[in-house]
């Protein structure tokens, strides 16, 4: 049986607020968010234990910062090798 994730939808229900406030909450847009729904969102989400799903914000920003490469031989020592400096110049890149 898979395991159940918090959504963003199950947040908002045990808030009481819509989907798109918790989505505002998460995302620090705070302007039209009273001081007292704040707390509650931010109560509910640490007992829940809410991680935000990265492939889910992936999909919604079109972004997934993932890199693929292509090369001839993978057991080849100069594919470990170009993999391990990629990472590392991406890495220092953030």
């Amino acid at each position: 049986m898979a395991k159940k994730y918090t959504t963003i939808n199950d947040i908002a229900h045990a808030a009481g607020v819509s989907k798109t406030t918790v989505s505002r909450y998460l995302n620090g847009h705070f302007e039209r968010m009273s001081e007292q729904t704040r707390q509650k969102i931010a109560q509910i989400i640490e007992e829940a234990g809410y991680q935000a799903n990265s492939q889910a914000q992936a999909l919604s920003h079109r972004q997934s910062h993932l890199i693929g490469m292509v090369v001839a031989d993978i057991e080849n020592i100069f594919s470990s090798l170009l993999f391990k400096g990629a990472d590392q110049v991406l890495e220092a890149a953030d």
